[in-house]
Order: structure tokens, then C-alpha cells, then sequence
């Protein structure tokens, strides 16, 4: 909208309230009809509108199957694409870093959006020695957190988007427990007949079992021997969206960082908003096509064009 291209936006079934609202916004600033446009349904309209060769971009938040659907299907027109898909991002601890600072800036982001954040941390990769301190420090911060309903003006972390989500997510973590792991859950749920899903840590999975994400309020945690290892075991990925690096050495921290190979590594932190206004983030890998950043954004919904005089006398 803001570069004056029409749009027309998808709801999610699961979730559409809140695009409801934000069309109710875009009707009282007094856009004109038909610039912006709402559509509900499923899997179905999606098809339908990625297939239409009057859509000459697409932007997509989703999952890596979904992703693939979209590219498929919106090659038959050459459509631009920009797809932000899934990341089981990595999260490098440092020997030096401050066990307290870790658990509770790791547990904040794990639980953004009730831990359906594409960019949250959900692969702990720690020195050996660090893995029982850090478990505990985590489970001790996620238990602080305010379980609630969305209605709830005291709560800080509610339910997953809805049953099917919640039962896939179990799912996968029952795999890993199947398979040997352990885990220990943080907090008690207000409701059992809701969907909430308890924000838990899980301890002694295998690396290659724990290579697709978890889309929700969960991490794994894994030792390594030098930090050459962590180095290779967060390369190890098929993604390559979002990683973190916690450490009190910011030279060293910057150097680990610039070494892993994710479109944006936040050193000490896991804030939601870009690292500076003019941050450029691509998708890598299978995370996606395009990225985030102000000018790039600008450039994907207008492409270029140059009109001008050619110029005479040119031995070619």
C-alpha cells in the first residue's frame, strides 16, 4: 500500500480476527474501494489467488510445504515471490556468557506470540558443562511467566493458535521422547479444555533428530566440545533464517556469528524488531525467497523500470 500497489490479503482460517481488524483500519483512513481487499477461506482460495495471472507478487509467512505449493504453482506466471518460511534457528552459547542473561532472554523469545514466532529460538547449542545450569536457569524463568487467556489483561503467554496445531506439536515432541529424550515443563495450564501447551526445555535428543522446527513454546538443548563444533553443528541446517549468540566476549560473539550462515544473528538478545531500520535480512536455504528490510521491500512490490535516450555513436 505504502508504495501505492493494490493488495489484496489472505486470512488465515485459523486465525483471521486480527485481519479483520486490520481492514477495518485500512476502510476509516479512507483508502479507496477496491485498493485493499480482504478475502476468508482455505487452502483452496490460496490456490486460486497464487494461480491468478493478474497476481504479479506474492508475499508469504508460512511453512516450508506451504512455500513450496505457493512457488509451484506461481512459476506458471513468473510471479515475484517473497516466502518467509521455517527456521529451527539456532542459538550458540558461549562459554562466557552469563547463564542468567541467557535463560531469561531465551525464554522471552521462546514464548513471543505464545512461541509461534518464525524467528524464535528453539535450538540450544551449549558448552557440556552448561547444559544442567542452563535447563534449570530456563525452567525457572519459564516459570515465571503468566499463563493465561487471550482476554486475560494479566497474562503474558496464552494458548496455541488452535487444536490441530497443538496436537502436531505434542506430536513431535513425543517423537523426541520416544526416541530417548526427556523434558521438563514450565507452569500449570488455567484451563485443560483450552489449547495451551506449556512452554518446556528438552534435554538429550539427538542433533539429527531435532533437524525441523517445533512451532511452538519449546526449545532443545545440545553440548558441544569447542566452539568450532557449535560452529558446524548450527551450520548443519537445511534452514537459514534467523540464529542468536550469546556472549560477554562481543568480538568473539560477532566472530561466531558472522560465521553461521542465517540471513540475521543477534548477538545477546532476541527482540522481535530488526537489528536497525536499515537491517537487511535474507531467507536462506529452505527458509525462503527474498527477505525483510525497508528498501527491499519497496523495490520487490515495484520492480524497475529505466526510460532514457540512447546514446549515439556507440562502437556497439
Amino acid at each position: 500500500l505504502a508504495v501505492g500497489a493494490p493488495v489484496i490479503l489472505k486470512a488465515n482460517e485459523w486465525a483471521p480476527y486480527g485481519c479483520n481488524m486490520l481492514a477495518d483500519a485500512i476502510n476509516l483512513g479512507g483508502i479507496p474501494p477496491g485498493v485493499f481487499q480482504l478475502v476468508h477461506g482455505g487452502a483452496d482460495v490460496g490456490r486460486s489467488l497464487v494461480a491468478d495471472e493478474r497476481i504479479r507478487a506474492i508475499a508469504f509467512t508460512g511453512s516450508v510445504n506451504a512455500g513450496r505449493d505457493i512457488a509451484r504453482t506461481a512459476g506458471e506466471n513468473f510471479t515475484a515471490l517473497q516466502l518467509e518460511l521455517s527456521g529451527n534457528n539456532p542459538v550458540i552459547v558461549l562459554p562466557d556468557a552469563d547463564l542468567a542473561d541467557v535463560s531469561w532472554k531465551i525464554s522471552q523469545g521462546m514464548t513471543k506470540l505464545n512461541g509461534q514466532w518464525c524467528e524464535a529460538p528453539r535450538k540450544i547449542i551449549a558448552p557440556t558443562s552448561m547444559i544442567e545450569p542452563l535447563s534449570e536457569a530456563l525452567v525457572s524463568q519459564l516459570g515465571k511467566i503468566r499463563i493465561g487467556h487471550h482476554d486475560d489483561p494479566n497474562a503474558d503467554f496464552g494458548p496455541l493458535s488452535h487444536k490441530t496445531h497443538r496436537d502436531h506439536v505434542q506430536g513431535q515432541v513425543d517423537r523426541l521422547l520416544e526416541l530417548g529424550a526427556s523434558e521438563r515443563i514450565a507452569g500449570s495450564a488455567p484451563n485443560p479444555d483450552g489449547w495451551f501447551w506449556l512452554p518446556r526445555v528438552i534435554l538429550g535428543a539427538k542433533t539429527e533428530d531435532c533437524v525441523d522446527e517445533i512451532f511452538g513454546p519449546v526449545v532443545t538443548l545440545h553440548e558441544y566440545q569447542s566452539i568450532h563444533d557449535a560452529i558446524d553443528e548450527a551450520n548443519d541446517s537445511p534452514y537459514g533464517l534467523a540464529a542468536y549468540v550469546f556472549g560477554s566476549d562481543i568480538d568473539t560473539a560477532m566472530h561466531v556469528g558472522s560465521s553461521i550462515r542465517f540471513g540475521e544473528v543477534k548477538i545477546n538478545g532476541t527482540s522481535i524488531l530488526d537489528l536497525s531500520p536499515k537491517s537487511v535480512q535474507s531467507f536462506w536455504r529452505s527458509s525462503g525467497v527474498g527477505g525483510h528490510g525497508d528498501d527491499d521491500v519497496f523495490s520487490f512490490f515495484c520492480g524497475s523500470q529505466i526510460v532514457g535516450l540512447d546514446r549515439d555513436g556507440l562502437p556497439i
